[in-house]
């Protein structure tokens, strides 16, 4: 990959603000209490389309998202909330699984788990690279299940065209996201649903 092509996006939603450093005294457990049984309904009660590629209310004989196998359970802990999340892996991809230090290019549309039908943000930036490290909590620790795609980038001419990348979709609860801060147009305490496509991984020693 040309590194002198490389620049970092800065999005509103999916980097860490500095306010994260100075959150006010809230009580993260409680919160998590209720997302928790948010998600958990969410999960028991929806189903993946593959046809339209989405989560959509679960008909009889659909398999829930919570007993498909394409679902991966995360946990981690802040703090000292022990919260778990959740990937869904559509397309795996065929390169590196990424780490927190990691440079990514990654595309993605959000909502949020109680409105699906608005999107909040969405990118589809070419040149869209960053470090996982830079983002919020929930994306370093579930882009963990998918591996990075390839690039093309032999005609300098053209856009880089991208292949073979994994793809699915990220359920994170408020507390490994935005907390009780909101941001940009995500309001304070909201669990989010990101479908991603993991284009690229640069491993970083």
């Amino acid at each position: 990959m040309n590194f002198r092509r490389i620049f970092y996006t800065v999005s509103t939603v999916v980097l860490i603000g500095c306010q994260q450093d100075s959150i006010a005294v809230f009580d993260h457990q409680a919160q998590y209490d209720i997302d928790k049984v948010l998600i958990d309904e969410y999960l028991e009660t929806h189903s993946y389309d593959a046809t339209n590629d989405v989560f959509k209310d679960l008909e009889d004989g659909e398999i829930a998202l919570k007993s498909d196998d394409n679902l991966i359970n995360y946990k981690d802990t802040v703090n000292e909330v022990a919260y778990d999340m959740y990937s869904y892996v559509t397309v795996t991809g065929t390169q590196e699984n990424p780490d927190s230090n990691d440079i990514v290019n990654i595309a993605y549309q959000l909502t949020t788990l109680d409105d699906e039908s608005s999107v909040i943000e969405e990118s589809n930036t070419n040149d869209g690279f960053i470090s996982l490290s830079n983002t919020i909590e929930g994306w370093q620790v579930g882009m963990a299940a998918f591996k990075g795609g390839e690039v093309d980038e032999t005609d300098p001419t053209t856009p880089r065209q991208f292949f073979n990348s994994g793809k699915g979709f990220l359920i994170i609860p408020s507390g490994l996201a935005y907390r009780n801060l909101g941001s940009g147009g995500v309001a304070p305490n909201k669990n989010l649903i990101f479908k991603i496509t993991l284009r690229t991984v640069t491993q970083v020693d």
